[in-house]
């Protein structure tokens, strides 16, 4: 296992058989890390329906209590490309958003993505 920060590098890979024939490769790549939950960048209404859309792919849901939930245990807004989301509107309900993306980063237990009430 290689654990890396981010940044450029640089290996040799070097394979030997039975025989002690050695292959090697020289190989180079960068490592950039995601560490930052995704952002909602838009919130809208549409078709009665409560739109986000998030600065990467992303899932998203929501509870009507608090920001205090644990996010497997939200609703899940519907998605057809994992950017735009929708929940149903309810004009007397706020809604407590969390979105995280592919590598599990999200807000907090207690804190939020975004907080609306729809009017």
């Amino acid at each position: 296992d290689l654990w890396l920060t981010a940044g450029h590098y640089q290996y040799t890979i070097e394979c030997t058989d039975i025989a002690g024939n050695l292959a090697a490769k020289d190989v180079e790549f960068d490592v950039e890390i995601d560490n930052v939950s995704p952002s909602i960048v838009r919130l809208y209404y549409e078709s009665n329906e409560l739109r986000i859309v998030t600065d990467e792919e992303a899932e998203c849901v929501y509870d009507t209590a608090n920001c205090a939930y644990n996010f497997d245990e939200g609703l899940p807004m519907s998605s057809t490309d994992d950017i735009s989301h929708m929940a149903d509107w309810d004009t007397r309900s706020t809604y407590y958003m969390k979105c995280r993306d592919a590598y599990k980063q999200q807000p907090a237990s207690n804190e939020c993505s975004l907080i609306a009430r729809p009017i």
